[in-house]
């Protein structure tokens, strides 16, 4: 539990600052503390920072903000997330634009250690609700602690949140205005029955802050930043799901797309992302399972395959690729063991063909 008064600091520090959280850290670690931060006189903090905007005047006003944010937090209980937190979502902090302070209603785990995020067009089709419930419900069937992420809004979004509820998969809104309110409107019993079933609601908004057409796209990169892979169903060529779609690839997630007919407006931009190696194509939940290598849960007294034996070589480059922090490039792998192009690349093959391997985008390969 957050001590009252660290609450009020951390709360008037987002409405001080207005920085991510990268340079936040940045700050409070030039100057010691957040603490320090708040009660400095301002010409020390100036000296410090180089900055001139943390004015007593500006921090007493921030501070006033925060008590009474802080008021309503723990009227309408609210938990709030500061991006030291360990409940803060750790997929989030290391994108790019994370928010300093989070605010939940209702209990989720948002470090569950598997993520999606489920985006596309408001004006989603039978086909795309149908898609996304196929996908929600086989995913919920095969693999185990699963969350799902969308924005309550309408068409995919809000066929995401349904089916997770429907399948029993806790999934999380994220808002673009503070928790003093809902929108769109018609949605509120289903965020009820999301908070009521181990889900949540989520913002980056203060409780004051209303519905503005410009929350919408900066609600994004939180959507983008909180998942392990983001599906887009349904998209035109311009929108909120593309824009989602560009954060996630920017930020090193997996961007996987539903493919569609040429002719059809609403899958175009699905199409696009494809065309432009932008996302991976997926047409079943198989696909999803296969490029984000998640182990599929196994019936009672069900029997494992055999385990596969390797030569010295290919064990060579298992162990290397083993020892990598990251996926490798082929280029690397050649230069670092010594081995020709034209002799590694059957390797790869044969190792991805086997399941030791994943082959990942750019020729870069990690351990399946």
């Amino acid at each position: 539990m957050v001590d009252d008064d660290v609450l009020v600091q951390q709360l008037a520090f987002t409405f001080l600052t207005g920085m991510d959280a990268a340079h936040a850290q940045a700050l409070i670690e030039r100057v010691g503390s957040l603490q320090h931060v708040m009660t400095l006189s301002a010409a020390e903090l100036a000296s410090l920072t180089q900055c001139k905007k943390f004015t007593a005047e500006a921090r007493s006003k921030a501070m006033e903000r925060a008590e009474k944010e802080a008021r309503f937090i723990a009227d309408h209980n609210i938990h709030p997330l500061f991006y030291t937190d360990a409940a803060y979502p750790k997929r989030l902090i290391e994108s790019t634009g994370a928010p300093l302070m989070l605010y939940a209603l209702g209990r989720c785990n948002l470090n569950a250690s598997k993520v999606i995020s489920v985006v596309g067009t408001r004006h989603a089709t039978a086909s795309g609700v149908r898609w996304v419930d196929d996908m929600i419900s086989e995913l919920a069937a095969n693999v185990d602690d699963l969350l799902v992420v969308s924005g309550l809004a309408y068409g995919i979004d809000i066929a995401a949140h349904r089916s997770s509820i429907q399948h029993g998969v806790p999934t999380a809104a994220v808002l673009a205005h503070g928790l003093s309110t809902l929108y769109p409107a018609q949605h509120r019993d289903t965020a009820a029955k999301m908070v009521r079933d181990g889900g949540a609601l989520l913002t980056d908004y203060p409780s004051d802050a209303v519905v503005h057409r410009g929350n919408f796209l900066a609600r994004n990169r939180i959507v983008a930043g909180m998942c392990d892979s983001l599906i887009v169903v349904e998209s035109a060529v311009k929108g909120g799901a593309m824009v989602t779609a560009r954060i996630a690839f920017d930020n090193n997630r997996e961007v996987l797309a539903v493919p569609g007919r040429p002719s059809d407006t609403y899958s175009a931009g699905c199409n696009r992302l494809i065309a432009m190696s932008k996302a991976q194509l997926v047409t079943s939940t198989e696909d999803i399972l296969s490029v984000m290598n998640w182990p599929v849960r196994r019936e009672e007294g069900e029997q494992g395959s055999l385990p596969l034996i390797l030569d010295p070589e290919q064990q060579r480059i298992v162990d290397y690729i083993t020892r990598s922090s990251d996926a490798t490039t082929i280029d690397r792998i050649s230069s670092d063991l010594n081995i020709p192009i034209s002799q590694l690349l059957p390797i790869l093959v044969e190792l991805d063909f086997n399941g030791v391997l994943l082959s990942l985008p750019g020729n870069r390969y990690r351990i399946a």
